[in-house]
């Protein structure tokens, strides 16, 4: 039941389904108003503002204003299309809407069908920047349904409650299959590891010429621009080039003198100041994650005060598996991230598409 049904889909109004009232002349679903911050208290019911973060709660408060309305298992709609189940009591904000159905009490799993319908609906209508709660009511969205005997068609809340249900089983069964790969640890023995300098593992670690980002001009298409940064492989944005640029080799171990962390650099690249790296380029891809990874034990000895300078990383020991002969065992560190690799593809095909 992956997919939903089409056959017995019907539209309806929000205004058929949900719970609506009359302002003077106006009908609409109820909302929130402006409450000041002075007539609120802390307490205890969650205030639902227009916020996509954290269910759209900014705090939890009291209050005795008259524009302080409480309302209780509900679907909280922003005029911002922001949309989220409110199972408890919540008290609403300007121009944040409350959906209730009139003849069904809802539940997480027909809340969440409903919200989810409702949400595209908006994304995909004229609507998408201007929700009133007058307009609202008025808004057509497309759900399954039953024939009553007098021919009416009404939403089928049961199918839509086995549905999320039927999604929720599934993914239960894949975060099982998940915890069982995660389980299965490669569990790594290092009492049998042995020291190494770093500097006579690899004699060459470069400082690449520099290149600041007022030379630098931006192209999608062009050579990595490393940096100083944890994130994004280090990269900053990626660099039209130039025929001045000496660009580092592809396959070595970039690090940021002030920023302790490695990457592997399986292209050719061009760097910020502060920015050298290992020249790896006789080992392989997987050994060389499998160095970076014994290469972070080293990050939190260094600092902005302290750089990770290479004339003080090649006096660094770091600890590795070891061959019959005493030498670091590449083959064994080629071999653990290719089963690494393995268990990651096989939590990507559990998490495709159900």
């Amino acid at each position: 039941m992956n997919k939903v049904d089409c056959k017995d889909l019907k539209l309806f109004k929000i205004s058929d389904i949900f719970e609506t009232e009359y302002i003077g002349k106006q009908l609409q679903v109820p909302t929130g108003a402006y409450v000041s911050k002075k007539n609120l208290t802390e307490g205890s019911v969650p205030r639902i503002t227009v916020s996509g973060m954290d269910n759209g709660v900014s705090g939890y408060y009291d209050s005795c204003d008259k524009n302080y309305r409480v309302f209780e298992n509900f679907i909280s709609v922003s005029f911002l299309g922001t949309i989220f189940y409110q199972k408890s009591k919540a008290s609403l904000d300007m121009k944040v809407h409350c959906l209730k159905p009139k003849k069904v009490i809802l539940n997480d799993e027909i809340a969440f069908f409903l919200a989810t319908i409702i949400k595209k609906t908006i994304t995909d209508s004229k609507y998408s920047d201007q929700i009133s709660s007058t307009v609202l009511p008025d808004i057509d969205i497309l759900l399954p349904s039953i024939k009553n005997e007098d021919t009416s068609y009404e939403p089928d809340w049961e199918y839509m409650e086995k549905y999320i249900d039927n999604i929720k089983n599934t993914v239960e069964q894949k975060f099982h299959k998940i915890k069982q790969i995660k389980e299965d640890k490669n569990i790594i023995n290092t009492k049998e590891w042995k020291e190494f300098k770093i500097g006579e593992l690899f004699p060459k670690i470069v400082k690449p010429d520099v290149l600041h980002s007022r030379e630098i001009i931006q192209d999608e298409n062009g050579i990595p621009y490393v940096v100083r940064s944890k994130f994004n492989n280090g990269i900053k944005c990626y660099a039209q080039y130039q025929p001045k640029m000496r660009p580092s080799p592809s396959g070595t171990i970039s690090f940021g003198a002030e920023n302790a962390t490695f990457f592997y650099q399986s292209q050719k690249f061009i760097s910020g100041r502060d920015i050298y790296y290992i020249d790896t380029t006789k080992y392989s891809k997987k050994i060389c994650f499998f160095l970076i990874s014994c290469l972070k034990t080293l990050s939190d000895k260094y600092s902005y005060n302290y750089g990770m300078f290479p004339n003080l990383l090649k006096e660094d020991i770091i600890k590795l598996p070891i061959d019959k002969n005493g030498n670091p065992d590449w083959e064994y560190m080629e071999n653990y991230i290719m089963q690494i690799e393995k268990k990651a593809k096989n939590i990507l095909k559990i998490l495709s598409v159900f």
